[in-house]
């Protein structure tokens, strides 16, 4: 009894938390697509190294991935919940855009 009362609080508090994450990605993409003035994300980007002809790429390919991302914690279900391919894809595409600097 007190198992099934356990387990179905920590569905719902994973549920919420899912949700929230969700969100926190989409809106991370909402505002660097353009919610947060451009030129200052630009700014921003040439004050942490970016080239300007990476600044684009990076400032779009970090916010589309900031949008699958969100997108994906809402589709994905299950157990197999697994973010190390995310966050190796993370790694790799801010060690190319950084390196290249």
């Amino acid at each position: 009894m007190i198992d099934e009362i356990d387990t179905g609080r920590l569905q719902r508090r994973l549920r919420v938390l899912r949700a929230s994450l969700g969100a926190l990605w989409i809106g991370t993409a909402l505002v660097s697509f353009g919610l947060y003035p451009v030129q200052a994300s630009y700014d921003l980007l040439a004050r942490a190294g970016v080239p300007p002809e990476l600044q684009g790429v990076a400032l779009y390919g970090a916010a589309t991935l900031d949008l699958v991302l969100g997108i994906l914690t809402f589709v994905r279900r299950g157990r197999s919940w697994d973010f190390l391919p995310s966050s190796r894809f993370l790694t790799i595409f801010y060690l190319m855009v950084f390196r290249s600097a």
